[in-house]
């Protein structure tokens, strides 16, 4: 199993990480107080919401506390739940502006598996639909009422107890938590060996740590690609091998499994390494692909262990996802069954049971799931801050993680320079700051992306205002321009121009997770809240453009308006001095005259212009010159 020194090695070399809870500072802005919901509220209630809609809702929801083998099933409904609240939330026009927060009302590190997996689904939720959704635990729903508006500003998911709000962060594993590698001199058995992962670690663990015997499940046994090689392989290193296709969620099955387990080579661990993908928006997923999804993560890991406990084995370990961790676009199923995993770690090692949830990064393209994705997918994952990890790098945390008394260890490869652009633009999630915390210049290039991330708009000029100091042909240079980087950053280019003008974005390489990424890098950049559907209604650059611009610098009568209140506030404010109100009212009404004028297509035109055209500064400028009302 494990060896000693290379155990012991390894966990001291190897960064490994964990989620934790740490202090919060709540800003002093905050949002308006919060409607509440009824306890487990359902998607009528938040159509029934009165308009205007408030800026925050909370649906409060309870801990669940059923028998652990009662968990998948009530996991899908929970999760089914969840998911009609988001997209009801996200399908409403006129919840745009507001965010919808899921409160649970015990603390979340108490092994609930149940609320886990919806935890995972709202955490990708967030990744897809930033500033639209909170997740928080609170000892009562009152407590989180009144810290949540301020809270929802920064943070994504809070903890509320005794007074105190703690966020979310993944945080290094320290090293001086190691223990001694368990004692596994008998048979190991492996879930999921027929995919690359479980090959990997079963070669790792007959070579690297000399387990004689080992029992390799997977759906198709044999049948399954390169099982008969690996087959060959361990068992002419002298290795037992015992191939089995089993559905590990089936209970007669694992009982049948269990059976090929040596009288002489009794079970003394279990790598649950089992899993499939069903990726996709969260828009368009449905309770039953979350089914597909859930079933061999969470439905395996508890068939099993109900089955293995009475062996009393030594490791019991889940093989997991990071995305359960911090959310991921695209894998809201993925994340809620692998954050239900690192639960029922959890809940398991309270119980005394030597349980471990592994919560993997992404290993390279030639092993496990990785080798489904594509160049897109790839640089959207380095734009993350996660780099995939060569096997041997990989199974060097494998042993690290296992000499770790913690439940949930995530064995992940962080990039820095990723994490430090990201968290130069303020695209940094909030569960990653303790390991990138934000600081000032402008955007570093990430090696892993290739490109350089196009700045956001800075917070002291927003947008909107340099575009209305500017002439309308060079404002709409500036927002196409800001539209081509960002999209030629999303899809790993170095330049704007590798991005034509006119070409539909969805040709240009745009799937519906990039789409989404794009829409939510320029809503940054811009301070608006633009459609899920943006590069459907707006298939080119020139036609994004065209509506941004048509959001950010106002019809030019709506313009001329808005400066005339402004000046209609200076005036009031000069006339109440009666010499100067004396020199104003003729000036004005010259002024008048002259626009009505001009409005009959008479000489005057070149006095209106002036006003049309002018900056706030220009306007003002004005007053001074034209109405002889100037200090001087």
């Amino acid at each position: 199993w494990l060896r000693p020194a290379q155990a012991v090695s390894a966990a001291r070399s190897v960064p490994l990480y964990r989620p934790d809870w740490t202090p919060a500072e709540i800003p002093q802005a905050a949002l308006d107080p919060p409607a509440v919901l009824e306890t487990g509220a359902g998607a009528r209630s938040l159509l029934e919401l009165p308009d205007p809609v408030p800026e925050l809702v909370l649906v409060p929801h309870e801990p669940w506390t059923g028998q652990l083998g009662a968990a998948p099933q009530d996991a899908r409904e929970a999760t089914a739940w969840a998911l009609e609240l988001v997209q009801t939330w996200l399908g409403e026009e006129r919840f745009a502006a507001s965010r919808l927060g899921f409160v649970l009302t015990g603390h979340p590190a108490d092994g609930d598996v149940v609320t886990a997996a919806v935890r995972g689904l709202v955490r990708s939720a967030q990744n897809e639909h930033p500033d639209r959704f909170m997740l928080a635990a609170s000892e009562d729903i009152e407590s989180a009422a009144a810290v949540l508006p301020a809270a929802a500003l920064q943070e994504t998911e809070v903890l509320v107890e005794d007074g105190a709000v703690r966020a979310r962060r993944l945080v290094p594993v320290e090293d001086d938590g190691a223990v001694e590698p368990p004692d596994t001199d008998g048979t190991v058995l492996i879930t999921g060996a027929t995919g690359g992962l479980g090959a990997l670690v079963a070669r790792h663990l007959a070579w690297k740590h000399g387990v004689g015997s080992l029992v390799l499940a997977g759906r198709r046994g044999l049948e399954a690609p390169g099982m008969a090689q690996l087959h060959e392989e361990l068992t002419a290193r002298g290795v037992r091998v015992s191939v089995a296709a089993c559905d590990v969620a089936d209970p007669g099955a694992v009982a049948g499994m269990l059976g090929q387990v040596p009288a002489d080579r009794p079970l003394k661990a279990v790598v649950h390494a089992a899993g499939l993908l069903d990726d996709g928006v969260v828009s368009g997923l449905t309770p039953g692909r979350i089914d597909t999804v859930l079933r061999p993560k969470l439905d395996g890991a508890v068939t099993l262990w109900r089955q293995v406990r009475e062996h009393k084995p030594a490791a019991f370990v889940l093989f997991s996802s990071v995305s359960g961790t911090l959310g991921g676009a695209g894998q809201a199923a993925y994340a809620a069954a692998n954050a239900s995993l690192d639960a029922l770690a959890a809940r398991l090692r309270s119980e005394g049971a030597p349980a471990t949830s592994m919560a993997w990064g992404m290993w390279d393209r030639s092993s496990g799931m990785a080798e489904k994705l594509g160049e897109a997918d790839l640089r959207r994952v380095a734009r993350s801050g996660v780099e995939p990890m060569e096997p041997d790098e990989a199974l060097g945390r494998f042993d690290a993680a296992l000499r770790r008394a913690e439940p949930v260890v995530a064995p992940v490869r962080l990039a820095p320079a990723a994490l430090r652009s990201a968290a130069q633009e303020g695209l940094l999630p909030p569960v990653l700051r303790a390991l990138a915390p934000r600081t000032g210049g402008p955007a570093a290039a990430s090696p892993a992306s290739g490109a350089r991330l196009p700045a956001a708009a800075s917070p002291a000029v927003p947008l909107a205002e340099r575009l209305a100091g500017l002439p309308e042909a060079e404002g709409r240079d500036t927002v196409l321009e800001l539209v081509r980087s960002t999209a030629a950053a999303v899809l790993g280019y170095a330049e704007a121009g590798a991005i034509d003008p006119e070409q539909g974005l969805l040709d240009a390489g745009f799937d519906s997770l990039t789409a989404v990424e794009l829409r939510n890098r320029l809503n940054k950049a811009t301070e608006l809240r633009l459609p899920v559907t943006l590069l459907f209604d707006y298939p080119t650059a020139t036609a994004v453009a065209d509506h941004l611009l048509g959001e950010l610098v106002p019809d030019p009568q709506e313009r001329t308006r808005a400066k005339l209140d402004e000046l209609e506030g200076e005036l009031r404010e000069l006339a109440r001095d009666e010499a100067a109100r004396e020199q104003l009212l003729p000036r004005l009404r010259g002024v008048l005259e002259a626009v009505q004028e001009d409005g009959r297509g008479e000489p005057g035109s070149e006095t209106a212009a002036r006003i049309e055209s002018a900056s706030d500064d220009e306007m003002f400028a004005f007053i001074d010159q034209e109405l002889g009302i100037s200090d001087e």
